[in-house]
């Protein structure tokens, strides 16, 4: 049996923003959500430690393996894959971008 078989589907960030829309003055309401940024955070470093490792590597291998499966389909983790993939385009020059101190 698969841990995420334990859970029901993420809540996708449209979902927790309006429920932070719904309780906007709840103290108990905003606690959870700062818990749940935080947890955000964890598995974006979670998830970068994942790619950063090779895949076959014994029972580490099999870790990063299981890591990788849980989180693949995080909400939490598409913005910030969204950002990685235009900083390294930037970082390659391939969109274009220019920073405001450089000139035209």
């Amino acid at each position: 049996m698969r841990s995420q078989s334990l859970f029901k589907p993420p809540l996708t960030l449209e979902q927790i923003k309006a429920i932070q829309d719904r309780h906007p003055d709840d103290p108990d309401v905003r606690a959870l959500l700062w818990e749940i940024r935080r947890l955000f955070s964890i598995v974006a470093r979670a998830d970068q430690l994942a790619r950063s490792l090779p895949g076959e590597m014994g029972s580490v291998g099999m870790i990063v393996g299981a890591l990788k499966e849980q989180i693949a389909n995080e909400p939490s983790l598409e913005n910030s894959r969204r950002l990685s993939a235009e900083m390294e385009a930037d970082r390659k020059g391939v969109s274009g971008y220019k920073h405001p101190s450089e000139k035209e």
